[in-house]
């Protein structure tokens, strides 16, 4: 995805780019990205939002519940985030390449050639070859200690759909759990769990959230197991810095986070498009030596803030403290004439 994105800058600033990806073709699954503002702007500056838009929900409000289906915190978000799907974002962006820019099935290839004018942009994701050949194995995200399930589920009714809670997150003892909309109509939804590296599997899925609240054991009765995608979390170790010589990294390459804040897809592309566009307007040293100045601080920034989030939402011990607070929250921030929860383009 920030490989496409900058790609996509590049090119149409008549610079001539080659995408390298591993996969064997252009992606036909996958749940659904929250882009925040920045995200939002970084698509405009592709040229794209609009017809990201026409692929994707806008989401004004979302709420916080207890396991046991309490309201912790219902509002308004600062911004509305847009919600788009993997591969609807995927085939915007490589729609507008020119033919044949882009080289599917060719992994873990790190070029050790460049040209004098080359500049090879690392977009590998969490376990970049780019990375590890750069910087060494030391650099290599390590498990943080949660595991999570994600897949889409058919809409179902419920009373928090009607009131505007159904869409945004339960925090439990140890556990989170999360669901909101997509474009289709159906919903996406998230469950993460406290657990070491490779010891869950899909069935401990349904047994750690089997008696929370009803809009949970709804989503539950309607998933396609074999749909299920489970993974453990990683986080990267700070890097001194994103680029080496003709080098940079962008996006899970540089600052591999967990997904606690929803922020991980949105910085990703404002890396890359933030890249791509120092490189048009400055020569190439200067460009990577500004760019690694301006978004390595707060890639890593954002890094530890997603930790701490996930940190306060997977808490087992004092949780019951930490719902109490979050109800106070809630009340000071509750006020009436609250918009729609979702609202199509």
């Amino acid at each position: 995805m920030a490989g496409l994105a900058a790609a996509l800058v590049l090119s149409r600033a008549g610079v001539r780019v080659t995408v390298d990806e591993r996969a064997a073709a252009q992606s036909s699954t996958g749940t659904v990205f929250g882009l925040a503002g920045s995200a939002q702007q970084a698509l405009e500056r592709c040229g794209v939002l609009e017809r990201i838009r026409e692929v994707a929900v806008e989401q004004r409000s979302g709420a916080l519940r207890a396991a046991d289906g309490r309201v912790l915190i219902a509002a308004e978000l600062p911004q509305p985030v847009l919600l788009v799907a993997r591969p609807d974002l995927q085939n915007v962006l490589a729609d507008d390449l020119p033919a044949g820019t882009v080289n599917y099935g060719r992994a873990g290839m790190v070029p050790t050639d460049l040209g004098s004018e080359d500049v090879l942009i690392g977009a590998d994701g969490t376990f970049s070859a780019t990375r590890e050949h750069l910087f060494g194995p030391e650099t290599v995200p390590r498990p943080v200690g949660t595991t999570v399930w994600r897949g889409t589920v058919d809409a179902f009714s419920s009373s928090s759909a009607d009131d505007g809670t159904l869409y945004g997150e339960t925090w439990g003892r140890g556990a989170l759990f999360g669901i909101t909309p997509r474009f289709d109509g159906r919903l996406n939804f998230f469950g993460a769990a406290r657990a070491a590296a490779g010891t869950t599997t899909v069935d401990d899925f349904f047994t750690r959230f089997a008696d929370w609240h009803s809009d949970v054991r709804a989503v539950l009765d309607r998933v396609d197991r074999d749909a299920i995608l489970h993974h453990d979390l990683f986080q990267s170790p700070p890097l001194s810095r994103f680029t080496s010589g003709r080098v940079a990294l962008v996006g899970d390459a540089a600052h591999t986070m967990t997904p606690h804040l929803g922020r991980g897809a949105g910085e990703a592309l404002v890396d890359a498009v933030a890249l791509a566009e120092l490189l048009v307007e400055l020569p190439v040293d200067e460009a990577l030596a500004r760019y690694d100045r301006i978004r390595r601080r707060h890639g890593l920034r954002m890094v530890r803030a997603s930790a701490t989030v996930g940190a306060l939402a997977l808490a087992d011990h004092g949780a019951s403290v930490r719902d109490g607070l979050l109800t106070l929250v809630g009340r000071a921030m509750k006020h009436p004439g609250a918009s729609p929860a979702v609202r199509r383009p």
